[in-house]
C-alpha cells in the first residue's frame, strides 16, 4: 500500500490502525482496527459528528473493543492490509462467507454508526 496517496491525516489513521493490530498480535490490518485508528488519530471531528447524530459513543468504542479483540492472532511476519481490505481497495466484490465477528450485534453498532456518518458527510 502506498501511503503516499492518502492525506497527512488518513496516513496517521493507517499507522495507528497498524499499531493496534501490531499491539493485538494480530497480523492483518482490518476495517476495525481502521476505524479505531480514526477513532483515536482524530478525538475532535470523528466524535463530535457521532455526537451529533446521536450514537452512543461508550457502546460503540465497547462494540468495536470486541470487534477488534475478536480478530485471528499470530505471532510472527509482518503487518499488512487483509485481504478484504484489497478487494474493497481494488473494487473487487467478495464471495467468501463473513466472518463470524460480522455477524454479532457489535459489528451491527458499529455499521450502523459508521452508515449515519457517511450519509451526514454526503448530505453536507
Amino acid at each position: 500500500m502506498d501511503l503516499n496517496k492518502f492525506t497527512v491525516r488518513a496516513q496517521a489513521a493507517i499507522t495507528q490502525a497498524q499499531t493496534i493490530a501490531a499491539g493485538n498480535g494480530q497480523q492483518a490490518i482490518e476495517t476495525g482496527h481502521l476505524l479505531k485508528g480514526l477513532f483515536l488519530e482524530d478525538a475532535d471531528v470523528t466524535p463530535f459528528l457521532l455526537k451529533k447524530l446521536n450514537v452512543n459513543m461508550n457502546a460503540l468504542t465497547q462494540a468495536l473493543d470486541r470487534i477488534v479483540s475478536g480478530y485471528p492472532k499470530v505471532q510472527g511476519g509482518q503487518n499488512g492490509t487483509s485481504r478484504v481490505l484489497r478487494q474493497r481497495r481494488s473494487r473487487k466484490p467478495s464471495r467468501t462467507p463473513r466472518p463470524s465477528v460480522m455477524n454479532s450485534p457489535a459489528w451491527s453498532t458499529c455499521c450502523s454508526a459508521w452508515w449515519k456518518v457517511r450519509t451526514a458527510l454526503r448530505n453536507c
